[in-house]
């Protein structure tokens, strides 16, 4: 394997053309989902050699074990536009699915052929990059989300011309975790101390 060898896997989280389909939605955990709140989501996928730690956000997805916090998977880049981190998600009623269609991601690391360990992650806040998002999320920083799907081991196509694309096939689905507002701490205290008051009263 090369210095540069990189292949490739498609970036979607709904595809029912595979087999089996994909469709793992993406969740807002505790922020009031309205089709506006999904413009402020973006998700990324990172991945590399099996040998790479998957990151690691607890509640997001269902079978969260004792992974490494933030992970060693490298962020996947389009590779025409090698300048793309990210990627939106779509409108209603369709949140919650990425709004891409036939992009790949090249796994840097792993060549055509050979076997990678991918992960999708997602995040709230106006942050270019999943490692940025996260740091933010760790600090405690209100208003910011992140979350992490189930990790995937795949195959990826023999070259650039396979049709046996690599797609996103075993991810489940997942929740972004909000850090809430400091007014909601404020209200969640206030409602806290009014009800240990009425107990007291009674």
């Amino acid at each position: 394997m090369g210095a540069f060898a990189q292949g490739e896997v498609q970036f979607r989280n709904f595809y029912s053309q595979s087999t089996p389909p994909v469709d793992a939605r993406v969740y807002l955990y505790n922020l009031d989902v309205t089709p506006g709140d999904y413009a402020g989501l973006r998700a990324a996928l990172i991945g590399g050699p099996t040998t790479g730690t998957p990151a690691n956000v607890p509640g997001s997805w269902s079978g969260a074990g004792p992974l490494a916090a933030l992970g060693s998977l490298a962020l996947m880049y389009n590779p025409t536009i090698t300048t793309l981190t990210w990627t939106g998600f779509r409108a209603a009623p369709n949140e919650g699915y990425v709004a891409v269609v036939n992009v790949p991601r090249t796994v840097l690391g792993v060549d055509w052929g050979g076997t990678a360990r991918v992960q999708m992650v997602s995040w709230y806040g106006p942050f270019n990059t999943w490692v940025e998002a996260f740091s933010a999320w760790e600090a405690g920083t209100p208003g910011v989300g992140v979350g992490a799907s189930n990790p995937l081991t795949l195959t990826l196509p023999s070259g650039p011309t396979d049709p046996n694309l690599a797609y996103l096939t075993g991810l489940q689905s997942f929740v972004v975790m909000i850090i809430p507002e400091p007014t909601t701490f404020a209200l969640a205290g206030l409602g806290a101390a009014a009800l240990l008051h009425f107990r007291r009263r009674n």
